[in-house]
């Protein structure tokens, strides 16, 4: 008995699950009300009405650095990558 549990522990343990998807987290993912409340829970995550604003400023012809000072958000990558769809695609 002893052997067959020590075979099952050196090869479940070797086998990765990386790049397993988990079905359930991947649901929960595709909602976004989910995804919001995700995103949003983080300290230094940006809330839906910041992420409108800032693409609502940058569609009316606003560069990056003025959008920056108007709303006190200094990492202008940040804002850049919102602005692209790079991050915070669905908010």
């Amino acid at each position: 008995m002893k052997t067959c549990r020590g075979f099952q522990v050196s090869y479940f343990g070797n086998i990765s699950r990386k790049g397993i998807n988990n079905p359930y987290i991947k649901k929960l993912w595709q909602d976004d009300q989910f995804y919001a409340k995700s995103v949003g829970n983080r300290a230094n995550a940006l809330s839906k009405e910041q992420v409108t604003k800032i693409r609502a400023l940058a569609s009316d012809g606003h560069d990056v650095a003025a959008i920056g000072k108007q709303l006190c958000i200094s990492n202008l990558k940040r804002l850049s990558n919102i602005i692209t769809g790079k991050t915070y695609r669905r908010m």
